[in-house]
């Protein structure tokens, strides 16, 4: 991202190095920097929608802005890694219900993006 400002999520494993698979498979890894750093990511969402810089987000995140193209995405070739969710319950034999159908909505809805 050279020559661009980039928006730093700090709560990212590697807050200033996003990775990246291309067209063809290979992963890489760029070093950004920017002028604002943030452990929210609507905060940054809104400073990219003002234009401090670019956002590396979950798309949920941004749909909205996205639709009413407050922000439009980049690098539409590469696929950007971002954060990773994890649903975490005990182990037992049987799991309650409205655990499973949460679990199974995240699959649907998060499954999807």
């Amino acid at each position: 991202m050279a020559g661009h400002d980039c928006l730093i999520y700090t709560l990212a494993q590697q807050p200033t190095l996003w990775s990246y698979t291309d067209d063809a498979g290979r992963q890489d890894k760029v070093r950004v920097n920017g002028p604002l750093r943030a452990n929210n990511g609507d905060i940054l969402a809104d400073a990219a929608i003002q234009g401090m810089g670019l956002i590396l987000q979950p798309r949920f995140l941004l749909e909205e802005a996205l639709q009413v193209s407050k922000l439009v995405p980049v690098l539409e070739a590469y696929h950007w890694s971002a954060l990773e969710l994890s649903a975490v319950y005990p182990v037992r034999r049987h799991v309650p219900g409205k655990v499973r159908v949460f679990v199974d909505y995240l699959l649907a809805f998060f499954g999807q993006l």
